[in-house]
């Protein structure tokens, strides 16, 4: 059975283009734009990771990662931040909460599918 990626990120183009890339690599990726859809996937989906962009219409990546941590229901799932924030203060306190990696924008399609795979082989 493939592995499930949800992608939250308002750009467009950039979860298009990482769920080609993701779907291409035989992986399922279900995509939000807004953090409050990206809890109600999270949750309903149940993905193997999720891809967290910071800046987000409405709930900001960085509560929407609170959030899933703090839920039983979604606490187990990796997250990888991808985001254009670049800040040494919010990267360490991201990590520091669960962060799996922190990937500062633009990332490529296959570097993000490296970090993917290195973090789901095995799980």
């Amino acid at each position: 059975m493939s592995k499930k990626v949800l992608i939250i990120d308002d750009e467009e183009e950039v979860r298009e283009l990482f769920q080609k890339k993701l779907n291409a690599s035989g992986y399922v990726a279900l995509s939000s734009e807004t953090g409050e859809a990206g809890l109600e996937s999270a949750r309903k989906e149940s993905p193997d990771l999720i891809i967290l962009d910071i800046r987000l219409p409405g709930i900001d990546g960085t509560e929407v990662f609170r959030i899933l941590k703090e839920d039983p229901s979604t606490q187990h799932i990796p997250v990888i931040f991808v985001t254009a924030v670049d800040a040494p203060r919010k990267i360490v306190q991201q990590f520091e909460r669960g962060a799996e990696n922190y990937l500062l924008k633009p990332v490529s399609p296959k570097a993000l599918l490296g970090e993917v795979e290195e973090i789901l082989v095995g799980r």
